[in-house]
């Protein structure tokens, strides 16, 4: 209790956990389980001074890695004879005691580390981003891992082989190493100890925070890369769909800051025996060898790192595959929908193998094995027209929750992606560059970052949810914040509309055959705090508007019979 920092750290390791209990990888660690040590060291230090509930919380959370076989509990010094407790609590406690320590966002700026998890079970995902700051960061701009179907499979490489071998400074500690972007084919900095974290510009939920509505995830990134001049900025979303299997978006930008002759590369390195591209027809490309990416055309020694490089130059959209084949389970697939530009060039690259992935992460098969990996080119700007890729994992012995993926821009910046769902289902996503952002394209008009409007098959509306808002107007309805940008959601829920909101917001929801709005109903600290009628709009009789005076945890609008 005089130090209540270090009870403070010990705990917050549980943050930095993917769903296989396994921590994430960036810079010079590697997937890992949470230490066992400082688990003992708390329960000792709980046991001797008294909080009870926190000893029998950390010791079913040792039992279980016992229960794992992942730690053996046994004394093979005078540490732990004079510093463990002899046994451990068997008492229960109610509710999830690793989900009582993770949260579905977790930010530490102290390392620029933003993680977002979504999803249960099998269905879990997670995406590490991560900038670099601090003592064994490496040079990786804004960088992220994924986890999906149980793997690590957009995994970070970790390091080298030792800090003085030339593998570890010319590849494991660069960008190319990493699920970034490089411009030039140049972009580095000092790695180790580096001073070069991304800034959070906005996030839902925040970070700690546990909101009722739990089918989004997001947080935008910018980052200003030194060695190129460039600007760089990055928003990653994860989606829920019905079916309770989840997507992710990526939404990269990057430009230089002065120079019109410039080159952008997007890295994206994923676990699997195979990587095929597919055009916009669904049909296969037929890659050929190339001997780019390397010191002979002025990139970085890291590019020489990677063989078995094959091309193809492509406008439109593309599809690539990662198949990950595993001898006692389906295969594991990853399906990337990428957005077209002009003369996108298009990579397959096999990288060396990653050393943050352990069997908790990967297949065995794959822990030791080399990484393909994905290279999408630009020789110009990626910033009114960035990098945008719809990341779809699933098993081959399941359906694929998407059938199709379709991108738009508003020549603005902004960009449109629809995700139509096996189920009928279709998500409308729009994302501005900013809060500041106009986006206007028949019945839709958006002023602020982003939204993301589910659609049954009969057009009516799941679910609205809207971040760094000034304006929303689609689809009937409206939402419009009244000075802050607002992040509001609204959700279907039984016959009526359930609410949450940061800001002072003004609501105008559209009068359908299912669905009259009714009373509002606003909560506080889980009770009712008043209830209003709203009131019909006078720019649309068809609305029904109503305005809510400040955050609210939970606002329920009625079904008006």
């Amino acid at each position: 209790s005089n130090y209540p920092i270090v009870e403070k750290a010990a705990l917050a390791a549980f943050q930095y956990l993917f769903p296989s209990g396994y921590t994430v990888g960036f810079g010079d660690s590697n997937h890992r389980i949470i230490a066992p040590k400082n688990l003992e060291l708390l329960i000792s230090n709980y046991q001797k001074y008294g909080p009870k509930e926190k000893e029998v919380m950390i010791s079913g959370l040792l039992q279980q890695l016992i229960q794992d076989n992942l730690y053996e509990r046994t004394g093979r010094g005078l540490f732990e004879l004079f510093f463990y407790v002899n046994q451990l609590s068997d008492d229960n406690i109610s509710g999830d005691a690793e989900g009582a320590l993770i949260t579905p966002t977790f930010y530490a700026p102290n390392v620029s580390l933003f993680n977002q998890r979504l999803g249960d079970g099998e269905n879990a995902m997670m995406v590490s981003t991560v900038g670099s700051f601090g003592n064994h960061a490496h040079a990786n701009g804004i960088a992220i891992e994924l986890f999906a179907n149980g793997y690590v499979l957009g995994p970070d490489m970790g390091r080298g082989i030792s800090y003085w071998n030339p593998d570890h400074r010319e590849y494991y500690s660069q960008f190319p190493a990493h699920n970034t972007v490089v411009v030039d084919g140049l972009s580095s900095y000092r790695s180790m100890r580096s001073y070069h974290p991304f800034t959070l510009d906005n996030c839902f939920p925040k970070s700690g925070d546990r909101p009722l509505f739990d089918k989004v995830t997001f947080s935008k990134t910018s980052f200003y890369e030194p060695k190129t001049s460039a600007d760089q900025q990055r928003l990653t979303a994860q989606i829920l769909t019905r079916s309770k299997k989840g997507y992710i978006l990526d939404i990269f930008r990057s430009q230089k800051v002065k120079d019109t002759v410039q080159t952008h590369d997007y890295f994206y390195h994923n676990l699997g025996q195979t990587l095929q591209i597919f055009d916009e027809n669904n049909q296969p490309v037929a890659l050929k060898e190339t001997d780019e990416l390397g010191t002979k055309h002025g990139e970085q020694k890291a590019y020489d790192y990677f063989e078995n490089k094959t091309k193809t130059v492509l406008d439109g959209d593309i599809t690539a595959l990662f198949t990950l084949e595993t001898n006692s389970q389906p295969n594991n697939l990853m399906k990337l929908w990428v957005k077209g530009q002009r003369s996108q060039q298009v990579f397959s690259v096999i990288g060396p193998k990653s050393r943050a992935l352990s069997s908790g992460t990967a297949p065995e098969t794959m822990v030791d094995a080399p990484i393909p990996a994905m290279v999408l080119r630009r020789n110009h700007q990626a910033w009114d027209d960035p990098f945008v890729v719809v990341y779809n994992p699933y098993m081959n012995d399941q359906e694929n929750p998407i059938t199709d993926v379709s991108f738009m821009d508003s020549g603005a910046g902004a960009q449109q992606v629809s995700v139509s769902m096996a189920d009928g289902s279709r998500d409308m996503i729009i994302v501005g560059v900013s809060e500041s952002s106009i986006f206007e394209k028949e019945q839709l008009l958006q002023n602020g970052l982003l939204s993301f409007a589910r659609l049954s098959d009969n057009n009516s509306i799941d679910f609205v949810f809207v971040s760094g808002m000034n304006i929303y107007r689609g689809h009937g309805w409206e939402i419009i914040s009244e000075g802050t940008p607002a992040t509001v959601s609204i959700e279907r829920e039984g016959a009526g509309l359930s609410i949450q909101n940061d800001q002072p917001v003004l609501l105008r929801i559209a009068r359908t055959e299912d669905f009259n709005p009714g009373k509002m109903t606003i909560y506080k600290n889980g009770e009712i705090s008043a209830v209003r009628s709203g009131k019909s709009s006078r720019f649309d009789s068809g609305q029904i508007e109503f305005r809510i005076a400040e955050a609210s945890e939970r606002v329920v609008i009625d079904h008006a019979n």
